[in-house]
């Protein structure tokens, strides 16, 4: 592989309301269809190979909305961490309702119904290494932006310590280019409808 371009779905209105959306299985909304049928505008002058998407309806949807005419396989890996209980709530909510599961969680802990961060991190581990094995030139991976977040930390820093230090907004688009084994960023973009 050459070239990784990674799209977080559009916006649904788990997004657009800042609840939690990890394994919620919430449509694109109308804005998060536009980015959708904008960002394959973008692509429309680019050669992609292969296109990838989480399993998940969001990013099944945007995959299509971009219209690339390629098959879209599923990438089961490529899915958002699960926040169990938290699902579907907003940071204030869960605060509220259930204070000892979110202050466990602030330290570390799993929440009740979720997915470890190890386990994610594991998972995202196995996709990195899975798409260095990739004979194609340029894959698209439409996905979710936890996933985006760790893998640019990934290639970019070596761990996924520094994750947070990238904002991947709904309907954005990533280039990461690969000169054999050295990574780097061609391109971060944000659709502004």
């Amino acid at each position: 592989m050459k070239q990784l371009v990674l799209i977080r779905h559009g916006e649904t209105d788990f997004t657009s309301r800042e609840l939690f959306c990890g394994t919620s299985n919430p449509s694109l909304n109308k804005q998060g269809r536009t980015q959708s049928i904008a960002l394959g505008n973008l692509l429309r002058s680019h050669s992609i190979d292969l296109c990838l998407a989480s399993p998940l309806d969001r990013a099944i949807q945007t995959a299509e909305l971009l219209q690339l005419n390629l098959p879209i396989h599923s990438e089961p890996l490529s899915r958002e961490i699960g926040f169990g209980i938290f699902e579907g709530l907003s940071r204030e909510i869960c605060q509220n309702r259930f204070p000892s599961e979110w202050q466990a969680w602030c330290e570390g802990s799993i929440p009740p119904e979720g997915e470890s961060v190890q386990s994610f991190h594991t998972r995202l581990t196995q996709l990195a290494e899975n798409l260095s094995h990739e004979k194609s030139d340029t894959v698209l991976l439409v996905t979710h932006g936890g996933v985006i977040r760790l893998l640019l930390s990934h290639y970019l820093t070596g761990s996924f310590e520094n994750q947070w230090r990238f904002k991947i907004t709904p309907g954005s688009l990533c280039r990461i280019g690969f000169d054999g084994s050295f990574a780097y960023l061609e391109s971060l973009q944000e659709v502004l409808i």
